[in-house]
């Protein structure tokens, strides 16, 4: 099972929003979140995704990274 960890980063106020997905960085997949879609369904334009890891250890590294970030 390969997939990638992802940020993206909304540039009109630096928020970001870190998530992974079993698949690949172009199979179209842009994010799960709540607030994250409500936010890129408004204003597209201002997300830029940055992929931060791909291979078979995706969810163990979102884990650590939002761990590690004490993310709620």
């Amino acid at each position: 099972m390969s997939g990638f960890v992802y940020k993206w980063i909304n540039t009109s106020n630096d928020m970001y929003y870190i998530g992974s997905h079993k698949g690949f960085p172009d199979d179209g997949y842009t994010g799960s979140g709540k607030f994250f879609k409500r936010a890129y369904s408004k204003h597209k334009d201002f997300f830029k995704r940055k992929i931060i890891y791909i291979g078979e250890h995706f969810r163990e590294l979102e884990e650590f990274i939002l761990e590690e970030l004490d993310s709620k």
